[in-house]
């Protein structure tokens, strides 16, 4: 199940999600499938996860939810997601970041910080 997930194989992992593989397995590192496809920028594989029932607001090794790996990372498009799919934007790390700090901490800070504050902005003007 991580193999696909991280790697984007979105037809296996949905293969595998509907022959009931435990998407709830951590790996050695302590991580959920979820994180595997956040960390990868695996938009559709981190939607079709949640779909089938894992959270997005999983925490895994050092507190770190699927939204606090992907602002890290850059990946604007799974942080999209989450946010749609209501994650928390209060979430910290260990070390007490949120995403919007990780996403400014990043390689294109700029960029990142800003898409995610606009997404999140966007998300808190929708009905609930």
């Amino acid at each position: 199940m991580h193999f696909s997930a991280e790697n984007g194989h979105l037809v296996t992992t949905r293969a595998l999600l509907e022959h009931k593989a435990n998407a709830s397995l951590c790996n050695g590192e302590g991580s959920y499938p979820i994180h595997s496809a956040a960390s990868e920028g695996r938009a559709e594989v981190v939607a079709l996860l949640h779909e089938f029932g894992l959270s997005v607001n999983l925490k895994g090794p050092k507190g770190l939810a699927p939204i606090l790996i992907a602002a890290a990372k850059g990946h604007v498009s799974v942080v999209a997601y989450l946010l749609q799919a209501r994650a928390s934007t209060e979430l910290t790390d260990y070390l007490g970041n949120t995403a919007l700090g990780l996403a400014a901490k990043g390689s294109r800070s700029s960029t990142n910080a800003a898409k995610l504050q606009d997404t999140d902005t966007a998300r808190s003007n929708t009905c609930r």
